[in-house]
This record gives structure tokens, sequence and C-alpha cells, in this order.
């Protein structure tokens, strides 16, 4: 949908444009109501009362039509603004690169998800996940390589999140965030390592240059009263582990440090 901003001068010419084309549409009601009541003989004689009441009723008639015509075009012209605040509410929540949800939207679906899985005692467990060098190759291949690296990752994010019921996005610069309802934390484990495999895999081409990239992953279990940002912070720790580890692993919070090493 294409969304534009209009000026109040537009507006009014817009409102007048309108006005006018429903009186004009008017005329020809009109005219066919006065041949229809009166016939077409200018020559031809009728009554002073029947005159009157026509009269009348083809005023109201053209009442009808003008007012029924802008009631009609207010309709739409709420149902289309309501739609644009729709579209400008959901772009507003999506990050434009990867097609994911961004901090924004994650913040606001993420604890309405996690809340839910507290209200109903479900498992939910958060996963932060970095790419890893991300600078060094945005340096050495140039932004537009490191724009279609975050697309190819936030790819395999999006597949995952359609098998997997996670909640994703885009987190901020190579960070990705996401929210895993409905699986124990040893389950949501071989997720992570199963979607760090699947990153591992991908092969980023652009303009002839091709390379591999790999992502570490921190996760971290609800603990029942937690708020999203706080499950978020754990994970966030557990990925600074696994970054200062080795990279492309996976951390769990609360484990005592351990780490599963790249295979």
């Amino acid at each position: 949908m294409n969304i534009f901003v209009m000026k109040h001068g537009d507006v009014y010419r817009r409102a007048l444009r309108d006005v006018a084309i429903g009186m004009i549409a008017t005329v020809p009601l009109t005219w066919l109501a006065y041949v229809f009541l009166f016939g077409n003989d200018p020559a031809a004689t009728v009554s002073s009362a029947y005159a009157t009441t026509c009269v009348a009723l083809l005023g109201t008639l053209a009442s009808l039509v003008i007012g029924g015509s802008m009631s009609l075009h207010n309709h739409l012209l709420q149902k289309e603004l309501r739609m644009a605040q729709a579209e400008l509410l959901r772009i507003s929540r999506i990050d434009q690169l990867t097609g994911l949800l961004n901090r924004r939207g994650f913040s606001e679906i993420g604890a309405q998800a996690l809340a839910e899985a507290y209200n109903t005692q479900t498992p939910a467990v958060a996963l932060m996940l970095d790419i890893d060098r991300f600078k060094r190759i945005n340096d050495l291949f140039g932004h537009d390589f490191g724009d279609a690296v975050l697309i190819e990752i936030g790819e395999v994010l999006n597949n995952f999140a359609k098998k997997r019921g996670l909640v994703v996005s885009r987190h901020g610069g190579e960070e990705f965030a996401a929210l895993l309802v409905g699986e124990s934390p040893d389950n949501a484990f071989a997720i992570a390592e199963q979607l760090r495999r699947a990153c591992a895999q991908k092969e980023v081409v652009r303009n002839g240059t091709l390379t591999k990239v790999t992502v570490s992953i921190g996760l971290a279990a609800a603990k029942g009263s937690e708020s999203l940002s706080k499950v978020l912070s754990l994970a966030d720790e557990a990925l600074y582990r696994a970054k200062h580890g080795g990279r492309d692993r996976v951390s769990v919070h609360g484990t005592g440090g351990e780490l599963l090493p790249a295979s």
C-alpha cells in the first residue's frame, strides 16, 4: 500500500472537488425526474399544487443524492485512513531489510506470548543470536554484502519460525532475538543447535563473492515471573559466553558455562 501525507490545501481542494462532483451528478438525475413528472413538452400546463409538490420532491431527491454521495465518500475515506494507519503500524514493527519483526515489534508480541506462556504454565526459552565476525565481513566485502548476509540469516530464522512456532526478530545490527514457547530447555537447546548448523551451511553469494557465515547463540529459560527484557538479558549473557568461548556454538544460561562446541 502506498502511504502519503497530504497538505491542508490538498485536503480543501479534494473536498471541494468531491462536493462539486456530487452536485453535478444531481443535475442529470434531477432532469430525468423532471421529465418523468412533467413530461418533455414545455408548453404543457400543470396545476400549481402539483408543481409545488413535485418541486419539493425534486429538492428532497437532490438533497438525498448529495447527502448520500458525501456520506459514501466519507465512509470510503475513513476506511482508507484506517487501512493506512494499520499499514503504518505494521511497518513500524517490521525490519525492512529482513522482513522479520524489529525490536519494537518483538517487545510487544514477545511479551504477549511470554505472558500467555506464564498463564498456561507453558515452558518458554529466549534465544539471542549474533553473526560471528560481522564487522570483518563488512570491512572485507562492503555493507551491501553485509546486508545480503543479514537477509540470508533472516531467511533461515524465518523458516525455523514457521516450523517451530518461534517469535523471531532482528534485534539490532547483526543480532537477532527469538522466543520459543512450548519446548523444554533441553528441546530448545537441540533446536538452537539445529539453527546454528543451518546458518553454518548457508552460503552467501553476491557479485561473484562467496562466503559462509557462522553464528553464536545464547539461551535462557523463562522462570515464570521474569519480564521479556530480563529473560533476553540472561540469554545475552549466554551469548557473550558463546562468543568468547570460540564462536559458532550454543551456550545456555545457568549451566555453569558449558558450551556446545562447533562440529
